[in-house]
């Protein structure tokens, strides 16, 4: 990859080729298997979050679905193209620790649609090989986790199924209200506690291949080994 693409793939979309992105994923290509842009971004928040490093080819099927019927090859990058780079953008923003800008749309009763991004970001979860709750504290992961479940829905239709009860209507309007003005907090909270156990107390391992500077980072940054935690690496 030449210089000038290099610096074209790092760079964020723009608000018309965010709106190119959305329409592409809910066109005939994906045959409506494409997470739209705001379940996207979920996915990608969760992914860059992760305990361990979870690559493209993991999550983009996903994403995309397993049979896009893409046009053209040029169709094939272009897509491709936008989605690593929104991908990236999502990446740098947790890094950048600012705050992110939630990409969510009005849902019927005029409120923002959280349910579909929490429910991406939760798909993201389970794509990890580490076990959050196993690789965490349970409790303290549960607790974070709280958010997504209860915006996407997943905590009552736990809840139902197992018979369990659920606060009246008027406590939950107000927890999801909670919930959903501190969701930036969330997510940072989320992405903060396992960027801390990645780098501090994850065992360093070298019983497989050494990861090469120009690959990415298994912190989860997004940036290459060399420009991360390899500036340092003496080995």
């Amino acid at each position: 990859m030449t210089h000038s693409e290099l610096i074209q793939s790092e760079r964020p979309l723009s608000t018309s080729e965010l709106d190119r992105l959305e329409q592409l994923l809910i066109s005939d290509i994906f045959h409506e298997e494409a997470m739209p842009l705001d379940m996207l971004q979920g996915l990608f928040c969760a992914v860059a979050s992760a305990p361990d490093l979870i690559s493209p080819s993991s999550w983009l099927p996903v994403a995309l679905g397993d049979n896009p019927d893409y046009a053209s090859t040029e169709q094939a990058q272009e897509i491709l193209g936008l989605v690593m780079r929104f991908y990236s953008q999502t990446v740098q923003a947790l890094d950048d620790g600012h705050g992110i800008t939630l990409y969510v749309f009005p849902a019927e009763d005029g409120e923002d649609d959280l349910a579909t991004w929490c429910e991406g970001y939760l798909e993201g979860v389970v794509l990890s090989e580490t076990d959050w709750y196993e690789h965490g504290e349970p409790e303290r992961v549960e607790e974070l986790l709280f958010p997504f479940m209860l915006l996407s829905g997943r905590m009552r239709e736990a809840a139902d199924e197992a018979g369990d009860s659920m606060p009246s209507a008027e406590e939950e309007r107000e927890m999801r209200n909670e919930a959903a003005n501190s969701m930036g907090d969330s997510i940072t909270a989320m992405y903060l506690y396992w960027l801390d156990k990645r780098i501090s107390h994850a065992p360093i391992r070298r019983d497989g291949p050494k990861v090469g500077r120009n690959d990415p980072c298994p912190c989860g940054s997004g940036k290459k080994y060399k420009s991360c935690h390899g500036s340092s690496d003496t080995n």
